[in-house]
């Protein structure tokens, strides 16, 4: 869960420019002369802000929700997907899916530019996953699988 938050965060075009805004001053101070410690701190402290807060966040958030470590099972369709939890079952139409995207970890269904259901790809086989591209191809769903 947290490794996934953060690979949102990664995602996300404002965290983009933070980290860059923070990297740059940090790069800026030390091409100066007369760099002094306040300015090193505040480029450190601007580069590492925001992924802290996230990190941090996330952290809070799966060891106080029982929901966020619960076992999910994923059931996908022509019409849409659901996953079922112990404690919630939820629906969703691939109208309302933005994308998918696969990264080396996780296959990421986006449900706006900055919400996304991550699931392991080890839950998946190679075939499972064509399948997957087919509906998705079908629905004219945005991917990367």
């Amino acid at each position: 869960f947290i490794n996934l938050n953060m690979l949102v965060l990664a995602a996300n075009p404002m965290a983009k420019f933070i980290t860059g805004a923070g990297l740059f001053f940090l790069i800026a101070s030390a091409a100066s002369t007369g760099v002094t410690y306040r300015e090193i701190c505040a480029g450190i402290s601007i580069t590492l802000f925001y992924p802290a807060v996230i990190y941090i966040g996330a952290l809070i958030s799966f060891n106080s929700k029982n929901v966020l470590s619960e076992s999910i099972f994923y059931q996908f369709n022509r019409n849409g997907f659901s996953m079922q939890g112990e404690s919630f079952t939820e629906e969703f139409a691939w109208d309302n899916i933005y994308k998918v995207t696969r990264t080396r970890n996780w296959i990421m269904i986006w449900r706006h530019k900055t919400v996304a259901n991550g699931i392991p790809i080890k839950l998946f086989t190679e075939g499972e996953i064509d399948t997957l591209k087919s509906i998705l191809f079908s629905n004219n769903i945005k991917n990367n699988l």
